[in-house]
């Protein structure tokens, strides 16, 4: 565009000159075009997608940040007589700083040595998984701008988790720190406490935002499409139009690819159609005899088909007949544009048009089928016989009694046999396609899944080494209870119990966090509500016997405790 114009200002002219052109091109009455940043053309539609599990990404951050910042915490207390030693021998405030940040920094730089290993393995996973939903998806590597971000974002996560405890370390006097040993003081259990919570609280966002997606991927693969792809395979192709120019060339062509499909060892059924679902094809508008033109008349995808097409893919006739080449001025509808364009009607017998003015006669109906994915309903269909519209753009099927990929090659050859210079673009399985139209969700839930496990796998090590840490810090208190006669199912519940309910809290706090956060996923999930009850109930349970299990080996270790032992070394 010149400089000054805007796309509302071109979507305005050129909608202008589009209308004056149906006068004399009636044919295209009905289509304006789209004006569209390119940048949104090649980004838009996973844009905000991408964002989202940025965010993810972010959270899991905060779960590891707070997870080694409460693990430095603990361990700051556990050294408070050693610092309380060093202050006393002249070490400033700003000296014991900058000791917690070193090793905080030293601890994240293993981390990003890790990291980066497992990312140069593991990209290259995700990206295959993302193959054909991302934009630019062959440049995503691990190149020198990732590392630089990663070592960027670790040294300030290590500064951001060691700071606290550092400060935190030099807040007590020295002559409390060295009194009070390994006990510790009460803010910093509070604090190790909060950072728990806090890292349970996000966790449980993730998991619901995982266990979201998850099961509407689930709901997606078991939607009824309306045909059968199993035992299909597919050829696609375009005939060269210089070669195949007029339409009794592409006919032969046609009828002769028919007989060499249909000749091949385990193929039942052969057909050719110029569209398939979930591949794309013509789409337009459709105008009914003895009525007049009506704008909020649904548009119908538009494909011809040979007479064994329906069989093929395996879709039922549910009305009528099937096509026949002899009756080129016939069509097939389906239950949807019946419904749309002859409501409360027989649609048998009728006539409709599109592309031109002739007048086709309605002689079947068919079943539904999803076209575009399966998370969109069923448009309308409309089919006529391919002999009577031969298009270039083609798709060849057979139906298998064995697996459909042991017949691809077998296919290939059949095709190539009539014509050699026939390009094919594709030679798939027609379950292939199903599985290309559910790609995005499968990646974004597999995606999101993946942190939501991290996550998890980083609130249980917190949960653990809280317990842990508790375990040693009340080695005393255990003792004294196992001396006057607390068996090991009272010690049991003391570490335990105190683990579930920093959960219970984390969960409560998580909660509300993904009924708010969830609400971002909307335009990813099918047939599921964010606020679905199930899915944070199931999260609710999985952290809970996360706890019960990382509580259990520390709370196991306490009831062995020797009072004697115990008491003498105290």
């Amino acid at each position: 565009m010149r400089p000054g114009v805007t796309a509302a200002g071109a979507q305005h002219r050129l909608d202008e000159i589009t209308r004056r052109s149906w006068a004399t091109d009636p044919i295209n009455t009905g289509w304006l075009p789209v004006v569209t940043p390119l940048r949104d053309y090649l980004v838009g539609g996973v844009g905000t997608s991408l964002l989202l599990m940025l965010g993810a990404v972010g959270l899991v951050l905060l779960v590891a940040c707070a997870n080694v910042t409460g693990m430095l915490l603990a361990r700051a207390t556990s050294r408070g007589p050693d610092l309380a030693v060093r202050v006393a021998l002249g070490a400033t405030r700003g000296r014991l700083v900058r000791q917690a940040l070193t090793e905080a920094l030293v601890l994240a730089g293993g981390a990003c040595v890790l990291g980066v290993a497992l990312a140069t393995w593991g990209v290259p996973v995700l990206v295959s998984l993302g193959a054909g939903e991302l934009p630019a998806v062959a440049d995503v590597t691990v190149d020198g701008w990732a590392l630089g971000v990663a070592a960027g974002i670790g040294a300030c996560s290590g500064l951001a988790a060691g700071l606290a405890p550092g400060l935190f370390a030099t807040r007590v006097p020295p002559a409390d720190a060295i009194q009070r040993g390994s006990q510790g003081s009460g803010w910093r259990s509070r604090a190790s406490d909060g950072f728990l919570i806090g890292q349970v609280a996000l966790t449980v966002v993730l998991l619901c935002a995982a266990g979201l997606l998850g099961r509407s991927f689930l709901r997606l693969t078991r939607v009824d499409v309306g045909f059968d792809p199993a035992h299909v395979a597919v050829v696609r192709l375009q005939l060269p139009r210089i070669r195949y120019h007029t339409a009794p060339r592409r006919l032969a062509w046609i009828h002769q690819t028919l007989q060499e499909a249909q000749a091949i060892p385990g193929v039942t059924t052969a057909a050719i159609a110029s569209g398939i679902p979930l591949d794309g094809g013509a789409i337009g508008s459709v105008r009914v005899a003895g009525r007049g033109p009506d704008r909020d008349r649904p548009w119908a995808w538009i494909a011809a088909v040979s007479a064994d097409y329906f069989r093929v893919i395996g879709v039922p006739l549910l009305r009528g007949r099937a096509l026949d080449a002899a009756e080129p001025r016939t069509v097939v509808i389906d239950q949807v544009a019946a419904r749309a364009y002859f409501p409360r009607e027989d649609p048998l017998g009728k006539q409709l048009s599109f592309f031109d003015t002739i007048p086709r006669t309605v002689v079947g109906v068919v079943g539904d089928t999803r076209q575009e994915s399966p998370a969109k309903a069923p448009p309308p269909h409309i089919y006529e016989p391919l002999d009577h519209d031969p298009v270039p753009y083609l798709k060849v099927l057979v139906r298998t009694t064995a697996e459909p990929r042991h017949a691809l090659n077998a296919l290939r050859l059949a095709v190539r046999g009539v014509d050699p210079t026939v390009p094919l673009d594709a030679v798939s399985p027609l379950s292939a396609l199903l599985a290309e139209s559910i790609a995005a969700q499968r990646f974004y839930a597999v995606l999101l899944g993946v942190f939501a496990v991290i996550a998890l796998l980083l609130a249980g090590a917190g949960i653990y080494g809280l317990a842990a840490y508790a375990v040693s810090r009340r080695t005393r208190e255990i003792a004294v209870r196992i001396a006057i006669g607390a068996g090991p199912g009272r010690v049991l519940g003391l570490i335990v119990g105190r683990g579930l309910a920093l959960t219970f809290g984390g969960i409560t706090v998580g909660a509300a966090g993904a009924l708010a956060a969830t609400r971002l996923l909307r335009g990813l999930l099918f047939e599921i509500a964010p606020t679905d009850p199930g899915v944070l109930g199931g999260v609710a349970v999985l952290l809970a016997g996360t706890t019960l299990l990382a509580c259990w080996l520390p709370a196991r270790r306490a009831t062995k405790v020797d009072p004697m032992v115990a008491l003498r070394s105290e």
